[in-house]
């Protein structure tokens, strides 16, 4: 992995992986993770990550506008584990291209900006 960094943020270059090409880590004011993201690369991809890999599409919100397909799970709370979002993005409708996971803190505070 290559590192770079900016304020409240980390990119990463994977040098291996099969489907991502990099990973970015963002922060909040408090330094704790609000969100992670893993982007492919396609120029190197070597496996397609299809959406229904992720979870069930049935059960995710959809926000479709061709060619842009986003489906984003919900996860609720449980025992210690927060609340959290899986958002997974792509510009083809059976392979994504970005795979997200935003803390709920994070996106609620995008809701009431």
């Amino acid at each position: 992995m290559i590192e770079t960094s900016k304020k409240n943020q980390q990119v990463w270059r994977l040098k291996d992986d099969p489907r991502f090409g990099y990973l970015a880590v963002g922060y909040d004011q408090e330094d704790r993770i609000r969100y992670i993201s893993a982007f492919v690369n396609k120029s190197t991809v070597k496996e397609k990550f299809s959406f229904q890999e992720i979870g069930d599409l049935n059960k995710a919100k959809k926000e479709i506008i061709k060619p842009h397909y986003r489906y984003i799970w919900d996860v609720p709370a449980k025992d210690d584990r927060p609340a959290y979002q899986v958002i997974a993005y792509g510009d083809n409708p059976d392979f994504l291209t970005i795979l997200s996971l935003n803390s709920s803190s994070s996106t609620a505070s995008k809701e009431e900006d």
